[in-house]
């Protein structure tokens, strides 16, 4: 027996405990004798190892029974109740009668079993601060590779690090790690002199790696195949392709299934791996048929999302004395060989495997190429992390985390101070509205060393080498603040400091990894659109690769791109993606488009159309007008006032009406080009659409795209292109393009039904959509307006007026554009085919599909702006719902529906939506390749399902005005039972027994029920009709026909809801009060609808009555007004204000919108406005006082609304600032409603509720304008001398300008 000098391993470690202490010094941990606690468990796992595979179990395996020979060799000993367990059962092993029973494990406790695993376990309690050595390991991490005792298996999920080793005797090293340039570029590299094995680089993020077993992509890459043919326009089986993506999704779950199967499984050479890249969620990849960038003769490599079967690797050994079906350990090197080449045929000697080229990037210099060649590349293995480490609740090595400081709410961040340009670490206030909405990539923190800290702890912040503490310093004091700006609060400088304080603590608040990916890809997308704006100076060659990634969806790229709008607006028409790339961007964020679209950019627009004559660059325009769906009215301004000045308007096609090329048309529409309108060179608009020629062709494009664009200006009634105020000198659109004009291309079916939707488009934006909606359902109503009989065809709602003063809406044009929609609606419903649906989704039904969506999202402005009496709206049901039935069903003139018709007809429907029949492709129209045929049939899909949602919604406002119709049924009810005096008394005490509330029931419901048949069906068709539109993938419309559906079922419940909100009002004040509100709100509302003519966004510099003794010019001299009481104001010309003498009483008005002539009668008024706008027109409008007094009389003391609007229109024509004191009078009268003394008065709450008032305030509040300050400033020019002064303190300060 051998002699063990060193005696037991108990005895060892008491003897030598102070040692083996974990200190946090660096060089203690590397010191020898702490490596010999892993060589001690090592070597004893080594020995068990061996007795297990000889058959022998040790029962009794402990500190005590461990020996250390001279050398501090582990013996294994004590061995007196070892078994041999090869040819007898566990269970019929001897059972001593002494055991350690501490040290016993369960089951040999519960059930004497003895086994391996009991022994296993065992060998665990040896070391039962594992964590101590696990802190050893990773503190001698950077030299595993080369420490014998830290050799470690390589298994499935551990997290690693390449390293391409150099063995040339070379000076120059050509080695480095595996890397990537970033998420945006895919190539992989390896960066000269960027670490090595024993110093890491900083970003070692890069080049991190984990192991993956093997994914199946087999129905993955046949659905790809699909979706590409689909893509290409060839034909395809849209059924299939719904089955291969399911199958697909499903394969990707079994690989999720199998990876979490096979974690922690250990590789051996020559099984095939895949690499998922940790920062970019991508896999390593070798595209076989596509060559690399920079080296001949070899593979390309990059990163690949999903991966293919190009991402598997095999892994092979380098030298010989390792076997195929060898454990790969960490530290070793190997050759990654790709699987589809390692298993073919290759007759060299060398197999193709991942290579590190000699080859530089040539915009990357310091780079070198990685690709697949057949010579030899050596790749170390270097463990980061190993795969049951990654635990998700302990802050680890590679973590990112944001530093929460606690008692300054707010992140600790790293930036560039603006002034001095130098990195500065500091705590960033910003204006949001919660301290933790951190969105900057620059309050991120990554961790480089384990500390096994609980995330979302607590913890001090301690300088290492100074072992000083981290502190901050009082935000409240400028000299603490590096930085601060109208959008930052401030930047708070921090200290470090000898003494810890408790207060000073950060939380370690965690980044999940996407929200790590999506930023580090919006920095690594600046720094690639940096590189991509240094070559457009440079005037090299580019490629449109880069500049694709700035379309994504992140604020860092979208603010970047923004600040280069200039430069890459000048590489306009070069095919390099510049304009799709500022339109997708600018037009889906607001603030980006107020703060960097300026007239220079409108202006280069417009130089771009004149020179080029190209539609879509009127495309670009019209993009910029509208973001997230609504129009952005600044923009909106800044278009209009450049493209409609009489310099710019030349780009448009000129619009005349000319004699018929019919006998029964009474005028044709011609085209011409401004400057051929002269010489009558004009050409026919429906010989244009109708002609082959290039030019013509050319010519109906650019007027399809000009029909677009003026469309985006007048949306949501931008009046500076409906109706500008003459002073502005501005094309008017209303004047060029009438509605009987609009009205005749709209019905002409001899155009081409994109140029109908075109004009369909035009009419809804320039003509119909004025004012506000009218309110469906009243609860506010006055008693001796409440008829005593009601009926569908004599029903008004008396709250549908029109608000914009000027339309009727009963003249001939709207009629006439009623009667076009209806014959529209009509004729589609001629064309039914039974079983066939009215409303086909094909490529050549698009330019259809899109005139029905259009004509149909007209029927909706009409109907909402109370063009149509109740009667006919019901009409407009029927022919709606008969044009989008999916399953139409031909009935006989005498059928009624049967007992469970309706299920059935539901059911067939159901079917015929689902299974869907395959249908023999029509021939492609000429000149159209297969990508627009897939194109345009995927646009008649989405404008049929747009098409149906609009008709819900016209559905839905119809049952709106039905429950108006059913209160207004029910009131008339009333009012006959119980009549009163004008005082609300009853004439009779009121007695309600069941039989009057069973006859109001039979009167306000069943009476009605026919009258108000949607469907002439008993209601049957609706309810088909709207389970159909339940039935599809678009969310939109789903929820919508759910809330219909329901709503049909719940009449009852809403009419109910409805008698209990209605508020009669009876007594003469209550009548008073609501004929003032609704004076107020309807001039409100026209201030609010046409604000961009009175309330502007200029600052103020100057006032009206500082320009007595200015010298004034017509171009070059506009001043403006100073804001009343905080008011904004709008720019203004001196001739306009001094000038406008011309004016008088007699004259008629000069507007647009409506004149005093051509309007109703006036009646003289003889009440004066009140004291404080004369006060007001003597001191900023004197000049033109006696017309604006008439115009406040018009105002305040006309009931006839049409006079008003255009009494309201000539003030802010001639008078714009005269709106400010009027809408501040609304408000406070409206607020003094509100209160009876010191009480609230619920009753006129309650009727100001009632009338929406909340809701045009809120609107009015929306207005966009600049924050001015309150004081005024006030500028004047007298003798080459600025005199610039503040109103509020009359002083005044000298300033020479030359």
């Amino acid at each position: 027996m051998e002699y063990c000098s060193n005696k037991d391993l108990l005895t060892y470690l008491r003897a030598n405990q102070s040692d083996f202490e974990i200190e946090s010094q660096l060089d203690s941990l590397l010191s020898t004798k702490k490596r010999l606690l892993i060589s001690f468990a090592w070597q004893i796992c080594d020995g068990m190892v061996y007795l297990s595979s000889k058959g022998f179990i040790h029962r009794d395996l402990a500190a005590r029974n461990i020996f250390l020979t001279h050398d501090l060799v582990v013996k294994i000993g004590d061995v007196g109740l070892c078994q041999k367990i090869e040819a007898i059962d566990e269970n019929q092993l001897n059972i001593p009668e002494k055991l350690p029973i501490k040290w016993l494990a369960i089951e040999c406790l519960k059930e004497q079993i003895f086994s391996t695993k009991s022994d296993v376990e065992k060998y665990a309690m040896q070391f039962p601060s594992r964590h101590r050595l696990l802190e050893m390991r990773q503190s001698l991490l950077p030299t595993m590779s080369t420490d014998p005792f830290h050799g470690s298996h390589l298994r499935i999920g551990d997290v690693i690090s390449l390293y391409a080793l150099d063995n040339s005797l070379n000076a120059e090293r050509h080695e480095g790690f595996l890397s990537t340039l970033g998420l945006v570029d895919e190539r992989c590299i390896v960066t000269e002199g960027s670490g090595s094995l024993a110093s890491p680089p900083k970003n070692y993020r890069d080049c991190l790696f984990r192991i993956c077993p093997v994914n199946r992509y087999a129905a993955q890459k046949q659905y790809w195949t699909e979706q590409k043919r689909c893509q290409l326009g060839e034909g395809y089986d849209e059924e299939m392709l719904n089955k291969l993506q399911v199958a697909a999704d499903k394969e990707r779950e079994q690989n999720e299934l199998e990876y979490r199967k096979t974690l922690g499984d250990i590789i051996q050479y020559g099984s095939a791996i895949q690499l998922l890249h940790v920062k970019s969620d991508k896999y390593l990849t070798m595209q076989k048929n596509s060559p690399a960038r920079q080296e001949r003769n070899a593979m390309r490599v990059y990163l690949d999302k999903s991966g293919n079967e190009g991402s598997w690797f095999t892994v092979e050994p380098v030298f010989k004395h390792v076997s195929i079906g060898d454990n790969v350990m960490s530290g070793e090197r190997i050759c990654l060989i790709p699987y589809s080449i390692g298993n073919s045929t290759n007759t060299t000697h060398i197999k193709q495997q991942l290579h590190l080229s000699h080859h530089r990037l040539p915009d990357h210099k310091q780079s070198w190429e990685v690709n697949v060649l057949n010579e030899m590349t050596e790749w170390q293995i270097n463990l980061f992390l190993q795969f049951d480490e990654n635990q998700p609740d302990n802050v680890k090595s590679g973590d990112v985390v944001r530093l929460f400081h606690a008692d300054q709410q707010t992140f600790l961040t790293l930036d560039e101070e603006p002034k001095t340009k130098r990195d500065v670490v500091f705590l960033r206030m910003t204006n949001r509205p919660s301290a933790t909405d951190a969105t900057s990539s620059r309050a991120l923190w990554e961790i480089q060393k384990d500390s096994r800290i609980p995330i979302n702890s607590f913890v001090r912040m301690q300088h290492y080498e100074s072992q000083t503490w981290l502190h901050t310093t009082d935000p409240s004091m400028k000299q603490n603040l590096y930085h601060f700006s109208k959008n930052e609060k401030g930047w708070v400088k921090v200290l470090a400091e000898g003494f810890k304080v408790d207060k000073e603590a950060f939380a370690l608040s965690p980044v999940s990894p996407n929200e790590v990916r999506d930023l580090d890809f919006a920095n690594d997308a600046c720094r690639a659109l940096h590189q991509f704006v240094e070559l457009i100076k440079s005037g090299k060659t580019v490629g449109k690769e880069p500049i694709k990634y700035s379309q994504v969806g992140y604020r860092k790229n979208q603010e970047f791109l923004a600040e280069k709008f200039d430069q890459i607006q000048e590489q306009i028409g070069f095919n390099l993606l510049a304009e799709d790339t500022m339109t997708a961007v600018l037009h889906n964020n607001p603030k980006l488009l107020d703060k960097y679209v300026k007239n220079p950019h409108v202006e280069r627009f417009v130089e771009l159309v004149r020179n080029n004559r190209c539609g879509k660059f009127l495309d670009y325009l019209a993009d910029l007008c509208v973001c997230r769906g609504e129009a952005n009215k600044k923009i909106q301004e800044l278009i209009c006032n450049s493209v409609l000045s009489e310099r710019n308007r030349d780009i448009f096609m000129k619009t005349e009406r000319g004699p018929g090329l019919l006998p029964e048309a009474k005028y044709e529409i011609y085209l011409c080009w401004s400057e051929t309108m002269d010489s009558g060179d004009c050409k026919s608009l429906v010989e244009c659409a109708q002609s082959n020629t290039s030019e013509d062709q050319e010519m109906i494009d650019y007027y399809r795209h000009q029909l677009g664009l003026l469309a985006q200006m007048c949306q949501e009634q931008q009046y500076l292109a409906i109706d500008p105020p003459p002073e502005r000198r501005l094309l008017n659109i209303s004047q060029e393009l009438p509605i009987d004009l609009v009205l005749q291309c709209m019905s002409d079916s001899r155009l081409p039904c994109d140029i109908r939707a075109s004009f369909t488009r035009l009419m809804l934006h320039l003509h119909i959509v004025r004012g506000s909606p009218v309110t469906a359902v009243r609860h506010a109503r006055l008693w001796r307006e409440i008829p005593t009989e009601v009926s569908v065809s004599t029903y008004h709602n008396t709250a549908v007026e029109h608000v914009d003063g000027g339309r009727n809406r009963h003249s001939d044009h709207f009629k006439g554009v009623l009667r076009v929609v209806d014959q529209y609606l009509a004729g589609l419903r001629r064309k039914f085919v039974n079983g066939e649906p009215l409303l086909r989704e094909t490529s050549e039904r698009c330019d259809e599909n899109r005139l029905t969506f259009e004509i149909v999202t007209l029927a909706r402005a009409l109907a909402q702006f109370g063009f149509y009496s109740f009667e006919e709206l019901l009409k407009l049901a029927q022919n709606l719902l008969a044009i989008t039935d999916t399953n139409p069903i031909a009935r006989s003139k005498n059928q009624m529906a049967k007992h469970g018709s309706l299920m059935r007809q539901f059911t067939r429907s159901i079917i015929n939506t689902v299974v869907n029949v395959p249908q023999t492709p029509l021939p492609l129209k000429k000149g159209e390749t297969p990508e627009e045929d897939t194109a345009k049939a995927k646009m008649s899909r989405e404008l049929i399902l747009q098409t149906k949602l609009i008709v819900v919604e016209i559905l839905q406002f119809i049952m709106d005005v039905q429950r108006d119709y059913r209160i207004t049924v029910a009131l008339s009810w009333f009012k006959n039972k119980f009549p009163c005096d004008e005082n609300g008394e009853l004439s009779n005490p009121p007695h309600i027994t069941e039989d009057v509330i069973s006859n109001m029931v039979h009167v306000v419901f069943e009476k009605t029920e026919d009258d108000l048949d949607f469907d002439s069906q008993k209601g049957q068709q609706l309810l088909r009709i709207l389970l159909q539109k339940t039935m599809n993938d678009f969310p939109a419309l789903t929820s919508m026909a759910l809330k219909v559906l329901f709503r049909h079922f719940t009449q009852y419940h809403e009419l109910i809801d409805d008698l209990k909100q209605v508020q009669l009002l009876v007594s003469n004040r209550d009548v008073e009060n609501y004929h003032r509100i609704d004076r107020d709100l309807f001039i409100l509302k026209n201030l609010t609808e046409k604000s961009e003519l009175w309330a502007h966004w200029g600052k103020l510099t100057t006032s009206l009555s500082t320009v007595s003794n200015a010298q004034t010019s017509h171009d070059e001299d506009h001043l403006t007004m100073p804001s009343m009481n905080g008011y904004r104001e709008r720019s203004v010309s001196i001739e306009d204000l001094l000038n406008d003498h011309h004016y008088d009483l007699d004259e008629p008005s000069q507007s647009n919108s409506s004149s005093l002539e051509d309007g109703p009668m006036i009646k003289m008024i003889t009440e004066a406005p009140p004291k404080q706008y004369i006060e007001f027109l003597d001191k900023h409008y004197p000049s033109i006082k006696p017309r604006c007094i008439l115009f406040l009389q018009q105002i305040l003391y006309t009931d006839d609304k049409d006079i008003m609007a255009g009494a309201l229109h000539g003030i802010m024509d001639k008078a714009p600032l005269l709106a400010y004191p009027i809408v501040k009078d609304i408000l406070i009268r409206m607020r003094q409603l509100c209160f009876d003394e010191t009480r609230n008065d619920l009753m006129n709450q309650q009727l100001l509720r009632n009338m929406r008032v909340y809701e045009v305030v809120l609107e009015f509040l929306s207005i966009p304008y600049d924050k001015v300050r309150f004081h005024v400033t006030v500028e004047s020019r007298y003798n080459g001398t600025l005199w610039r002064g503040a109103v509020i303190t009359d002083t005044f300060e000298k300033e020479d300008i030359g």
